[in-house]
């Protein structure tokens, strides 16, 4: 590291335009825990390249790993973002921050140009942010596309959350049907199933949270799914959440 180190900066003290070396160096700061001395290196390489894509998505980086305040992280991915327009990942990751800051039009936006990505786990998760912001019809979209490449119980699950969303109560079985003919225990799809039936069929929907509860146990989804059975079983509709 000390002689990468000596060599970058080196290189930046004969061409303080040298964008690569400025980028190579803040990566050795960032993956050392030297944050701010990253920072350092990327403000300086900006003045001379402002609009230089790996240059802005370190700086991006950074600052959200030095906890800097969200206006400030948000227009640092914004800026990267322009700079490298066609990256899917960069999209989901400004969107999914975009939405934790509560500006869901401008997140939803950023996640559909998100769902050009190819890679399964990546469009499940700006799935899960769509869900989130209601985009029913756009999360839907990246989980077909995820389904094309790999079918899972997982992401059929995540389809029938969208469908549920959309009132698509037809759609939405079938999904969970579908996950559990591939996993008959998983323990997700029985609790999204249950929820999704319990104004409709209180008896089902408890046999499906109750499978959630026995296959989850203690872990993840389990104490979920026994709290809401218990809810249904008091009187009341379990609550989705």
């Amino acid at each position: 590291m000390e002689l990468a180190e000596k060599n970058y900066k080196a290189a930046l003290e004969l061409d303080p335009k040298l964008a690569e070396a400025a980028v190579n160096l803040s990566q050795l700061y960032m993956d050392g825990g030297k944050n701010n001395e990253a920072l350092a290196v990327l403000d300086t390489a900006l003045k001379s390249t402002p609009k230089h894509p790996d240059l802005l998505l370190n700086r991006a980086l950074v600052l959200e790993k030095i906890g800097k305040d969200k206006p400030a992280v948000l227009a640092a991915y914004g800026a990267a973002v322009q700079a490298r327009p066609g990256d899917p990942m960069l999209h989901a990751v400004y969107g999914g921050l975009l939405s934790d800051a509560g500006k869901g039009p401008e997140a939803v936006a950023e996640l559909k140009q998100a769902i050009a990505a190819e890679d399964p786990a990546l469009l499940v998760s700006v799935a899960t942010v769509l869900t989130k912001e209601n985009a029913f019809d756009e999360c839907i979209q990246a989980v077909d596309k995820a389904l094309s490449k790999k079918k899972a119980p997982a992401v059929l699950v995540r389809r029938g959350i969208c469908k549920d969303g959309k009132k698509d109560d037809k759609g939405a079985a079938a999904d969970y049907d579908a996950a559990l003919a591939l996993d008959a225990n998983f323990a997700p799809a029985h609790y999204y199933y249950g929820l999704s039936l319990a104004s409709k069929d209180k008896a089902k929907a408890l046999e499906h949270l109750d499978k959630a509860a026995a296959g989850a146990g203690e872990q993840g989804i389990g104490p979920e799914a026994k709290k809401k059975a218990a809810e249904l079983r008091a009187g009341g509709a379990a609550k989705k959440k």
